[in-house]
């Protein structure tokens, strides 16, 4: 038996039985070697272009015999980054599973190279001829990845529900606002809520019938029933944000703010006050404003928002060095906002001498009343605004 890294040559010969002699035979063993490897293939079978950093795809090892002759785990999987050779790579693992008469494995670079080889071996080392070169497409790394916040939800008059005194209305009151509390006064119930709920600048005025959102603020504060009125990412009041000019405004600044942030590489140690330091540096508000004049009837905001009290964000922050095979310098800043505020009627609602909006409107007038007068009920309000935005360097 002669014996090669390729292939055995068995020579089988069988003794003379009663005169008769058998010519030798020779059995040629082909051992098993991979002649190409394949990849990298997505889930759906379609071969690629690129490979991301971090993602998982599958290869194929085409061998010189058939693949369902042998143990899968005979095949030795490596890899090698960027300009390193065979002498470089590194063992991965062994095995795969047959599949169309090739061993398939799946495997995940996790390193940001500019590209990458694997190879597919039965030997004890691989063979330097034998591998797929994958170039990494997509080249990224997270900046920062967590939670920001600034600003405070009221806990004062408008969180409250108590019934006033007439001594703390005496003291809280201006001229208009004891003029207003005597037409409140002499009003029954039932009208301050018509006011409330029909009156110029009342709750049918500002907010819509659609999604119930009306009635859901109307009633929660008569009962109280939930201590906060969300709107996720996916409502409506969420997504018309895209459409509000004002809201816009405020988010571009919002991005300037954390760009600015990005460029000193400060963001993993800003506080509330740098943050609001750094919004009023830059000329923006911190906080948007959804008492727009032009925009109160248009859209609900300023129905059940009118002010904005605190911001928390979610943020990711991608830098990216490479796309679709093409260098590239920018930053990818993925954002959940929380925008806060309480739907509650404090002494600007009452007065006048100060806010002539305010102070000559009925409605808000009937808002004040029903709360500290007949105990409905203030609650939290939230909206969840989400935006992937590029920043460039």
């Amino acid at each position: 038996m002669s014996i090669n890294e390729e292939e055995y040559i068995l020579v089988v010969k069988v003794a003379p039985q009663h005169g008769a002699s058998i010519a030798p035979v020779e059995l040629k063993l082909v051992a098993p070697k991979v002649t190409k490897v394949e990849g990298p293939y997505n889930e759906e079978g379609e071969l690629l272009e690129f490979a991301s950093a971090g993602e998982t795809y599958f290869y194929y090892a085409s061998l010189n015999v058939n693949v369902c002759s042998i143990n899968p785990k005979q095949i030795s999987w490596a890899v090698s980054y960027d300009e390193k050779e065979v002498d470089d790579a590194y063992h991965l693992f062994k095995g795969g599973k047959i599949e169309n008469d090739k061993i398939k494995i799946s495997i995940q670079i996790k390193k940001s190279k500019d590209k990458f080889k694997i190879y597919a071996y039965t030997t004890i080392l691989p063979n330097k001829d034998v591998f797929v070169e994958v170039e990494i497409g997509d080249i990224s790394e997270v900046l920062f990845c967590g939670t920001k916040q600034w600003g405070a939800l009221q806990k004062n008059m408008p969180t409250q529900n108590k019934v006033l005194t007439e001594a703390e209305l005496d003291a809280g009151l201006d001229f208009v606002g004891k003029m207003n509390v005597g037409i409140m006064k002499r009003m029954g119930k039932s009208t301050v809520k018509g006011f409330y709920e029909k009156g110029p600048l009342g709750v049918e005025a500002v907010l819509s019938k659609t999604d119930n959102i009306e009635s859901k603020v109307i009633n929660n504060f008569y009962t109280g029933a939930l201590s906060k009125l969300s709107f996720d990412e996916n409502t409506k009041q969420s997504k018309e944000l895209k459409n509000l000019k004002s809201f816009q405004d405020y988010f571009k600044g919002y991005l300037e703010v954390m760009g600015y942030f990005i460029e000193r590489e400060t963001i993993e140690a800003v506080d509330e006050n740098i943050i609001m330091e750094v919004f009023d540096k830059k000329k923006h508000n911190s906080k948007p404003s959804f008492s727009n004049k032009l925009e109160i009837i248009s859209y609900d905001y300023y129905g059940f928002m009118g002010g904005v009290q605190t911001i928390k964000v979610d943020i990711e922050i991608m830098h990216w060095t490479k796309k679709n095979g093409v260098a590239v310098d920018y930053n990818i800043i993925k954002t959940k906002m929380y925008i806060g505020d309480w739907y509650g009627a404090d002494w600007g609602d009452i007065n006048g001498w100060n806010s002539k909006l305010k102070g000559n409107v009925y409605s808000l007038n009937a808002f004040f009343w029903l709360q500290h007068h007949y105990g409905c009920h203030p609650f939290e309000t939230e909206i969840i605004y989400e935006s992937v935005d590029k920043i460039e360097n």
